[in-house]
């Protein structure tokens, strides 16, 4: 008789135990359970955003056992979190061991997550697409190391860009160190100059995204933070993006590389001899428009005290150009200086970018200490072994104020 009533409560016990399993697997809604990339984040007025946050560049995965992870465009670093349900319409999450983040659904269906996390910020989300192409992210990052694109996009405004995309990390200080062995160096030209950043690309879902954050002077551009590979050819990607929600498309087309004898000769050209300024040349016409982003330093600059240098004889002036005093010289070795006739105003490394249509400066001289000229750019309009003719962007510092100082087109002659 014992024995009957022990089995008869042990199997309701076991049903009770059953239901409530059963009734915790309901309480997640079957919809939420894949990967969420963000398209749109909205203020709490309902106002779409143009700008990059945190919360809205972070894909979400959430699994069936209450855990899941978060991930940025273009790696593989996880960080993973854990979630329960609060009510119908809403999660706790417990974020790399940060607990109390509340996150509200505000809406949710099979190809639709619009959830707010920040109650100042409402974020809209749909699942990781899935193109034709499959292409692996391993092919694709072979055909853009080492190589030059450029990137054009009609809308949701005329978009253009160069990137020159570098095998290595050179500047550790943009990213964070769980993502050095799997980010890479970046130069970007585009309507305000020529910037550097850096570009990651991974698998997600299936689909490879490339992620290039731009951090340049504009601030955050949000369509260049997840390119999603749509169509590969040899010398052409297709890629999808979202701005504020909308879907659209971007094209990248690769540059023709020069062949190693035309590189040579620049080189040669470049470092046979010294260049000394001869003119300001009349800009040629050209059909893009370009943005001039040089700011003249004014006498505010020079008025900050004895706790500064207030060198400005160490910055390029209109008397240089006019005295033809400016010159220029490039080393074989990869060194270069910048004269004020026997005067060094900078001196430090170069290198060739976009098809040696830039000259990229690493200056190395020591910003703290100093006023002056801090490397920067030039772009090449004209190289021969007799004539060039160039436009110079180069970082200018006096006192704690730092600014691209851009020139018009400049011809210089070698130093005979």
């Amino acid at each position: 008789m014992f024995i009957l009533k022990l089995m008869k409560r042990l199997f309701i016990l076991s049903l009770l135990l059953c239901t409530s399993a059963s009734v915790l697997a309901q309480d997640i809604p079957k919809e939420l359970l894949k990967t969420w990339m963000p398209i749109m984040t909205q203020n709490y007025k309902g106002d779409t955003l143009a700008y990059i946050t945190s919360s809205s560049i972070t894909f979400w995965s959430f699994n069936e056992n209450r855990n899941g992870y978060l991930i940025s465009p273009g790696t593989t670093v996880k960080k993973n979190f854990t979630y329960t349900i609060a009510t119908s319409d809403s999660l706790n999450l417990n974020i790399g061991g940060l607990e109390g983040v509340y996150a509200k659904i505000a809406e949710l269906t099979d190809d639709r997550l619009v959830m707010v996390i920040d109650s100042n910020e409402v974020n809209t989300f749909i699942p990781v697409p899935s193109f034709q192409d499959k292409t692996n992210s391993g092919a694709i990052k072979g055909m853009l190391f080492g190589k030059t694109w450029t990137f054009t996009s009609d809308h949701p405004y005329p978009l253009k860009y160069d990137i020159h995309f570098l095998p290595s990390l050179e500047d550790s200080s943009f990213v964070l160190s769980e993502y050095y062995n799997q980010t890479y160096s970046a130069r970007l030209n585009g309507p305000l100059g020529l910037d550097r950043s850096f570009w990651g690309l991974a698998n997600h879902g299936g689909t490879p995204i490339l992620s290039i954050p731009m951090t340049n002077r504009t601030g955050m551009i949000d369509e260049f933070q997840a390119l999603l590979v749509k169509n590969v050819d040899r010398t052409k990607i297709t890629f999808a993006y979202w701005y504020k929600g909308e879907e659209f498309e971007l094209t990248a087309t690769k540059w023709k590389k020069k062949t190693s004898r035309v590189q040579r000769k620049d080189i040669e050209n470049l470092t046979r001899q010294p260049w000394r300024i001869q003119e300001e040349a009349t800009p040629l016409p050209t059909d893009t428009v370009e943005f001039i982003g040089s700011v003249g330093f004014s006498t505010y600059l020079l008025d900050e005290g004895e706790a500064y240098v207030n060198d400005s004889t160490s910055l390029i002036s209109q008397e240089d150009i006019d005295n033809h005093s400016l010159i220029l010289k490039f080393d074989k070795t990869g060194k270069y200086r910048i004269y004020r006739e026997s005067r060094v105003l900078d001196e430090g490394k170069w290198s060739f970018q976009f098809n040696n249509s830039i000259i990229y400066l690493i200056s190395e001289r020591e910003e703290i200490l100093t006023d002056g000229i801090f490397g920067g750019y030039i772009k090449v309009q004209k190289l021969t072994n007799n004539r060039f003719i160039v436009k110079r962007v180069f970082k200018a510092k006096l006192n704690k104020y730092f600014w691209d100082e851009e020139s018009l087109w400049e011809v210089y002659k070698p130093v005979r």
